[in-house]
């Protein structure tokens, strides 16, 4: 990826892949295997050479491109209003993050501490355990402020699936970092609708 933009729309399709998920895990318990871990393991990669690095690869986030393409294409809003908010928040939450530094090196730490932990298998897995590890990194990280989860009250007692969507949560923060650092702004996803849509259907054409 040589195009600043383009790599920009990528990390914003990180936010959506992983509030998709979110979502998903909230109402089914169903998601995407694949989707998931590459959502997940992207916590752990710091130092990428591009954004699709990020998501080993387009394949990784093509949730989140699918999904975002709909949004922007088809102004799908109100059948992904609740993924819409969950982006707003995930979006709202990473910049108020961005102020509190020892929180930030502290969670940096945390997370080169657990990636060492998941290192100890090979492959690198993302079981239970780790998974249990980032979603209490989450809670950690974001201290009082939180994102209201809308789903089936069976699905969101489960600590399993709590976890999972915590973890899940982090993520979408991660790909909200990438999009800032990367000069990505909520008032973009407005003013720039088309020229986003055109980004994503390039990407999508190299690939």
């Amino acid at each position: 990826m040589k195009v600043a933009f383009e790599e920009r729309i990528l990390a914003l399709a990180g936010i959506v892949q992983a509030a998709s998920l979110v979502n998903s895990a909230a109402k089914s318990r169903m998601v995407s295997q694949n989707s998931l871990d590459a959502s997940l393991q992207s916590i752990f990669i710091t130092n990428p050479d591009d954004v699709t690095q990020v998501f080993d690869g387009l394949q990784g986030i093509s949730l989140g491109v699918r999904v975002l393409s709909d949004i922007l294409d088809e102004l799908r809003i109100t059948e992904n209003a609740q993924i819409i908010r969950y982006c707003t928040s995930i979006i709202t939450l990473e910049r108020q993050l961005s102020k509190r530094r020892e929180t930030l090196a502290a969670l940096g730490d945390r997370i080169a501490v657990i990636d060492e932990h998941r290192h100890t298998t090979n492959p690198p897995l993302l079981n239970d355990t780790i998974i249990a590890e980032l979603a209490e990194l989450y809670q950690a990280s974001v201290g009082p402020s939180h994102i209201q989860i809308m789903g089936k009250r069976y699905h969101l007692e489960n600590s399993t699936n709590v976890n999972r969507i915590r973890a899940l949560l982090l993520a979408g923060i991660r790909a909200a970092v990438l999009w800032h650092q990367l000069g990505g702004r909520r008032w973009q996803i407005v003013t720039s609708h088309k020229k986003m849509l055109e980004a994503l259907r390039y990407v999508q054409s190299i690939h």
